[in-house]
């Protein structure tokens, strides 16, 4: 009988990152082992990806009161737990406090795995930045105790250390060694297409909103190309009105849409390969564009891109987010279409 894997990260929230990491993972271990992943959407994973799935266990106000009505599920997820012979956390960018909640979530899941004395392993983390005391204090504890650490990136290796572990791997992202085959895209991708994947973040929000309203008006009007905006997350209100709004404003009509109704993460990756350039604040949309060769720019809204950006040599495609502006993105966008 094979071994049982338990795999917990933020799987089942509709993220297309967070999706393409589980079928990473699920592609690397499903021959070795039974799999059985804890998920936010057990329902919906179990039947997207034809795996066990359990719910993840509760964490902050809201998801206590919610698993006062799914006890059973918490009990299927805690004897899932007792029952692993390994239990891998990740990959992603869980142990991290920005924001500050993600701490509550993640340092829930992994300290109930500690409960049932089982090894953890922190698998292809991005780690840190941190920013409080008191989170860096219980990610030190998390990374202490854990059995294994691996990270993603070389921040992420100095975030372990100054948090006292010497002893870690480094690993790629699983998504950067996906042997996967691309299926043919639901949407038609015109040639001279540019794909935007901008994301909410709190920090400069209405400057970033609009710098890409401008440089998409730049690109359709000056540049005759198409755009098509893709939200990472369609599940996030705040994402999905983001983007809307930037859409909305710069009002080109079917020149520049969004796209919301994808099929899954395979889908949006079949799009950035047909697409000219990907201009991208989520990582994983510069993650598909490098393993579909498509050139990007990406903006840096956590240490996570840049450290992408200096991972694959292409620093110089990174705008750090304080620094973003219509300018800036129209100068990157001319020096990689020259």
């Amino acid at each position: 009988m094979k071994p049982k894997l338990v795999i917990c990260g933020n799987y089942g929230a509709g993220n297309v990152g967070d999706e393409a990491i589980l079928r990473a993972l699920l592609q690397k271990f499903k021959k070795e082992y039974n799999i059985t992943v804890m998920s936010s959407n057990p329902v919906e994973t179990s039947r997207k990806f034809k795996v066990k799935s359990v719910r993840m266990v509760p964490s902050g106000l809201r998801s206590l009161l919610t698993g006062l009505f799914w006890r059973k599920q918490i009990k299927l997820t805690q004897k899932a737990i007792k029952e692993c012979d390994r239990f891998l956390f990740g990959g992603g960018t869980l142990l991290t406090d920005e924001p500050w909640q993600s701490m509550f979530v993640w340092g829930a899941q992994i300290e109930t795995a500690f409960k049932y004395q089982k090894k953890v392993e922190i698998y292809a983390n991005g780690i840190g930045p941190f920013r409080h005391a008191w989170t860096k204090k219980w990610a030190a504890k998390i990374l202490e105790r854990a059995a294994q650490v691996s990270v993603r990136d070389q921040r992420s290796a100095e975030w372990v250390k100054k948090l006292g572990r010497s002893q870690m791997q480094l690993a790629k992202d699983p998504v950067l060694e996906w042997p996967i085959s691309i299926p043919k895209c639901s949407k038609k991708i015109p040639k001279n297409t540019v794909i935007i994947v901008p994301r909410f973040w709190t920090k400069n929000a209405d400057k970033t909103q609009d710098s890409f309203k401008k440089f998409i008006q730049y690109l359709c009007l000056k540049e005759g190309k198409n755009v098509i905006g893709v939200p990472f997350e369609n599940a996030s209100p705040k994402d999905l009105n983001f983007l809307t709004t930037i859409f909305e404003q710069a009002n080109l009509g079917k020149r520049a849409e969004m796209w919301v109704n994808y099929q899954d993460e395979l889908d949006v990756l079949s799009a950035i390969k047909q697409a000219e350039i990907v201009v991208g604040m989520r990582l994983h949309s510069l993650i598909f564009a490098h393993i579909t060769k498509t050139p990007f720019i990406g903006i840096s809204y956590m240490e996570k891109v840049q450290a992408l950006g200096e991972e694959l040599g292409k620093q110089e495609a990174i705008i750090d987010l304080d620094l973003l502006s219509f300018e800036a993105l129209q100068q990157a966008y001319q020096s990689i279409s020259s």
